[in-house]
């Protein structure tokens, strides 16, 4: 396996996607390292520029193709075979799924997630987060303003979800105009303009003619392009409800072991709260513990403070200031993951650097198309069988 091939795809993804691929709200894109290095730019989402992307990813996957039928070892083999499966899942995302012609929340969501990255995310100094922030911000209309050129019809979902966002981004806009970040140089005047573009953009969801609920991209198609699996749709409904009836007859011998019905004893559980101690104030107790362990003791002058925030008023901790709808809301394709039960690692010639360690690898030989490079100071997960 050619370590260079496989940097290049990484770097290729990191430089025309680094908010989806470091965001983790984009399961199908691999999350990429090298996107922390491109904090002052936006993805590419213009119509030329995705057909430009696809036809990219898929010679990246030919290519991949071709090492996996070379490879000598089984280990180079499963590498090959799981970078083959992480770019196709990129392309199904953005040739299959086509959630940019269809869904305007994802502009918001790209938008908005790479400005809370640019703002929040370390930086060697303040300096740099000001630039990284100011680039973004003064990109932020430009990247809502092709929407309206890729989207001609929006579902009646897809139209209340964006209207829900775009309030919540405006409000987000306005909290930022009363920090620090927001005051400096010429952030006002830009903060002006992206409040203007997300009314231009509210008005252009309006005016959009219905269409029907998306279905979305064939069960079959995913199968094959995603989970790179060849079993049949029928064989992988049969297994799902083996394993479902499986799970009863698991709960049922649970319930004669705490003689009572499951979902009462669940819903009934207060949890193990200390005596005269809220749930949400442990919560908000062990924030600190363990923000004081990682800042004062485990990882000192390593991290900035991200100035995590608990909101009782909220069913979600957050991160201050982020638009809340952000992942309440923006439901792409595929998105469930199975739990992660163990994985396998080795080290390549990867790049360092961490965005966040959101790739996992699962046991067995399923989900085997999860990307092959991990953000974890240049470790890659594999599952610890493939197809």
């Amino acid at each position: 396996m050619k370590i260079k091939l496989t940097s290049r795809y990484f770097a290729y993804m990191g430089k025309h996607f680094p908010v989806m691929c470091s965001s983790g709200a984009f399961p199908l894109l691999p999350p990429v390292a090298d996107a922390a290095n491109r904090l002052d730019r936006f993805d590419d989402l213009s119509k030329k520029g995705i057909s430009r992307h696809v036809a990219k990813l898929t010679k990246f996957k030919r290519d991949f193709n071709a090492a996996e039928s070379k490879a000598k070892t089984p280990e180079d083999r499963a590498v090959a075979n799981a970078l083959a499966l992480s770019a196709s899942g990129a392309i199904a995302e953005l040739d299959g799924i086509r959630s940019w012609q269809k869904s305007p929340e994802v502009y918001l969501q790209v938008a908005f997630t790479g400005l809370v990255q640019a703002s929040e995310m370390p930086s060697k100094t303040e300096k740099e987060r000001e630039k990284r922030f100011i680039k973004r911000l003064k990109a932020l209309p430009s990247l809502l303003a092709i929407a309206p050129h890729n989207i001609e019809a929006i579902s009646t979902t897809s139209r209340g979800i964006a209207q829900t966002m775009v309030r919540d981004c405006a409000r987000y806009l306005t909290e930022l105009g009363e920090s620090d970040l927001g005051k400096n140089g010429k952030a006002p005047r830009f903060l002006q303009e992206c409040l203007s573009a997300l009314r231009d953009f509210d008005k252009f969801i309006l005016a959009r003619p219905e269409l029907p609920e998306d279905e979305g991209p064939a069960f079959e198609d995913m199968l094959v392009n995603v989970a790179g699996t060849h079993r049949p749709a029928n064989e992988i409904y049969a297994i799902a409800e083996k394993e479902y009836h499986s799970r009863l007859e698991s709960l049922s011998w649970l319930e004669s072991e705490i003689g009572s019905n499951w979902r009462e004893a669940f819903t009934q559980y207060a949890g193990s709260a200390e005596k005269d101690i809220e749930a949400m104030d442990l919560v908000i107790r062990e924030m600190h513990l363990l923000r004081a362990f990682i800042f004062d003791t485990a990882l000192p002058g390593v991290f900035n403070d991200s100035r995590c925030a608990s909101n009782p008023s909220r069913s979600t901790l957050h991160r201050h200031s982020a638009p809340s709808t952000m992942n309440r809301h923006w439901v792409p394709g595929m998105t469930n993951r199975p739990a992660v039960t163990s994985a396998r690692r080795f080290s390549p010639a990867g790049d360092s650097g961490t965005i966040r360690p959101i790739l996992r690898a699962c046991e067995g030989n399923t989900f085997s198309w999860l990307p092959a490079k991990v953000i974890r100071d240049g470790i890659c997960l594999i599952p610890s069988a493939v197809h």
